[in-house]
């Protein structure tokens, strides 16, 4: 009666004379790379590194994955930017790493946060009137809830979506450079 083998077994004996390409290589280095630069960054976020000691971590990892295109760490840091967090880290960050001008993409998130006050303070100011004409609702009390009304979030979403594509570009641009 013949052996019983594993799985594990069978995939070893199967796979055992493949090798990996040049590009196949560099592509699962690149993704290593990535992760480790993410961790790196979620360490920083969180406080648990501070910017000298990210420098000479993104430094060993440059050494030991042997970078070529710098851009790979810029990047993974203007994912992290973003309208609905505190930006103020990675901003220093880029300064502190490329003595990068992010004057624009900090231009491209004030102009969002301003639309959207704008915005909501104006649909407010519809709701209410709608709310006096309609219905004869008014005063110091009425508040209207924006997060349940379908014209403020169709309103919003194209806010945002134009707005991310302005970001989108700026950060491009900076890496471009």
């Amino acid at each position: 009666m013949g052996e019983i083998r594993s799985t594990l077994d069978l995939v070893m004996e199967k796979t055992r004379n493949l090798t990996l390409s040049k590009e196949e290589k560099e592509k699962q280095d690149n993704e290593e790379l990535r992760k480790k630069l993410n961790g790196l960054l979620e360490q920083f976020q969180d406080n648990m590194l501070r910017k000298g000691e990210l420098k000479k971590k993104l430094e060993s990892l440059e050494d030991t994955y042997e970078i070529k295109d710098k851009n790979i760490m810029l990047e993974e840091i203007l994912k992290r930017i973003d309208f609905d967090k505190e930006n103020q880290p990675f901003f220093d960050l880029l300064d502190y790493l490329y003595r990068i001008n992010i004057q624009k993409i900090q231009s491209v998130l004030n102009g969002y946060q301003h639309m959207l006050r704008s915005t909501a303070m104006q649909r407010i100011k519809e709701i209410k009137k709608n709310l006096a004409e309609t219905r004869f609702i008014s005063g110091s009390a009425v508040v209207p809830r924006l997060e349940t009304d379908s014209i403020w979030e169709k309103e919003f979403k194209a806010l945002k979506k134009e707005f991310e594509k302005l970001l989108s570009r700026e950060k491009a641009e900076l890496i471009q450079v």
